[in-house]
């Protein structure tokens, strides 16, 4: 499933949130540029890219996740 960023970004604004988004680094499903994508698009949009596949929400992970907040 692929995310209508039109929508995304409309959303976002009616109801003014903050999107945030982790990638991982060598994702070889959901690749690097799917991250530059989204931030062109939604130029708002916090972007983190963790050194991990695809499955980057792991035990391992979560610490890492929570620090930025």
């Amino acid at each position: 499933m692929i995310p209508d960023l039109k929508i995304i970004n409309h959303q976002i604004e009616i109801y003014s949130f903050q999107l945030i988004s982790f990638f991982g680094k060598n994702d070889f499903i959901i690749k690097i540029k799917a991250a530059a994508k989204l931030k062109n698009q939604i130029p708002t949009a916090e972007i983190h890219l963790i050194d991990k596949g695809h499955q980057i929400f792991t035990h391992s992970t979560f610490q890492q996740i929570a620090a930025y907040y």
